[in-house]
């Protein structure tokens, strides 16, 4: 396992790459350091996938790096607390994370067997990546991956750590894929490749007390990614993905 550049893409990248690095740096610096924003850029000996599909190699995307010890201060506020009659979303700031984060929905398209349903779902998958780290609920995301994703429960729990364990919430930044230009690569007996571009807004992290000492800011950063995706009871789910190129 190695270490190669810090640049932005993170939680993603963390993930996309490893559980072996989950197992070997559980709970500390070094798993957080791959967390919400696009930050970290990994080259790793991940964990095989499944059979019909490589193993992960690097992961880019969405998370913190951690540069102290945990926050005892709890932020302000619930991700999905009702601030005003009309629950309107309210943005995160400085001093109080997100409220009322509308919750991503599936859209019929996304459930169709056919590269347009293919790219609906992927542009979902990231909706509930978003919304995973803007409230700390993780469901929609874990739905939306299988069970075997190793790099999609690295992303879970890290988006759960920074929540519960480190006190911290994210204000501008935020994951987002362009599928403008993506391609469909032949598929690996029942998964389907899809290469897309993801990209990631700057933004900073925030405790009760200020300006988050565990996670870096997240300066903004872009990358092409390959998701392996399985169509299973009538809906995609993502099986894996990878980095492949800037």
């Amino acid at each position: 396992m190695f270490i190669t550049h810090l640049a932005d893409l993170g939680w993603l990248m963390a993930a996309l790459m490893g559980s072996k690095l989950m197992r070997g740096k559980r709970g500390g610096a070094g798993l957080r350091a791959l967390g919400l924003g696009v930050a970290v850029l990994l080259g790793v000996s991940a964990c095989s996938g499944p059979p019909e599909t490589p193993a992960q190699t690097s992961i880019p995307m969405g998370t913190p790096t951690p540069l102290a010890s945990s926050p005892t201060a709890i932020p302000s506020g619930s991700p999905t607390a009702s601030s005003s009659p009309s629950n309107a979303y309210v943005p995160a700031t400085s001093t109080s994370p997100a409220k009322n984060v509308p919750k991503p929905v599936l859209p019929k398209l996304a459930k169709e067997k056919s590269f347009e349903g293919q790219k609906a779902f992927i542009k979902y998958w990231f909706e509930t990546y978003n919304y995973a780290f803007d409230t700390g609920n993780t469901a929609p995301f874990k739905d939306a991956s299988t069970a075997d994703c190793a790099a999609c429960k690295i992303i879970s729990e890290g988006a759960i750590t920074m929540w519960t364990k480190d006190r911290t919430w994210r204000d501008t930044s935020r994951t987002d894929v362009d599928l403008a230009t993506a391609k469909e690569q032949p598929p690996a007996k029942r998964t389907h490749i899809v290469d897309a571009r993801v990209n990631e807004k700057p933004g900073r992290f925030w405790t009760t007390t200020g300006e988050s000492k565990l996670y870096q800011r997240a300066t903004g950063g872009s990358a092409q990614m390959r998701l392996w995706i399985e169509y299973v009871d009538k809906q995609w789910r993502t099986v894996d993905m990878r980095k492949i190129g800037r």
